[in-house]
């Protein structure tokens, strides 16, 4: 009966907190000190709040903190890697994978109808982009050998079909040339692998 007396199921033992940090009313302290003169349970609570307080400012106040061991951050590590153990099993990535994606499809459900919006719309305009300077890119490349084959048509014809002599010589000119290139190009590679 006692025991009922100095711990009322209407105990206001979340207001300790508040009343050291000076957040009640004039009112609502006044109540919690008159409480506290009949409350053991609470009276002993605030006693060890303030202790714990004053053990807080205690440590704070020291001007050199606990020294770690040498080996602190090895021992964190290795720990660490011992707690990590089930990640490490394979039904634990297939269970994160599944997890992914229901949390992926559950995000893509909360955008509801903005998902056209925000996700294929830009899609929709970076391939669009691509696709333009592809095109650009090809029509560039088709109308340059275009123009190097209409260059290329009127230069031989006009080279080699109207004048006879003058083509012979030309064309033995040309294989001479790609004889001696070949010739150079094959005493080059000799040298350079004989050094």
């Amino acid at each position: 009966m006692n025991q009922q007396h100095d711990n009322p199921p209407a105990c206001p033992s979340a207001d300790v907190a508040a009343y050291l940090d000076g957040e009640l009313d004039a009112a609502a302290e006044a109540r919690f000190t008159a409480h506290l003169r009949g409350c053991s349970a609470c009276a002993a609570g605030l006693r060890e709040q303030r202790m714990l307080l004053c053990e807080l400012d205690f440590m704070l106040e020291l001007e050199e903190f606990p020294a770690l061991p040498e080996n602190f951050a090895e021992v964190v590590t290795v720990r660490a890697q011992a707690d990590l153990r089930g990640v490490r099993e394979h039904s634990e990535s297939k269970r994160a994978l599944k997890l992914c994606l229901v949390l992926g499809l559950f995000a893509f459900a909360l955008l509801g109808g903005a998902w056209r919006a925000t996700i294929w719309e830009p899609l929709r305009r970076l391939v669009t982009l691509f696709a333009a300077a592809a095109d650009f890119v090809a029509d560039a490349l088709y109308d340059a050998g275009a123009g190097v084959a209409v260059l290329s048509r009127n230069l031989s014809g006009h080279l080699f079909f109207q004048s006879g002599w003058q083509t012979a010589l030309i064309g033995v000119l040309l294989l001479i040339a790609l004889f001696c290139l070949a010739r150079l190009v094959g005493d080059y590679h000799r040298n350079y692998s004989a050094e």
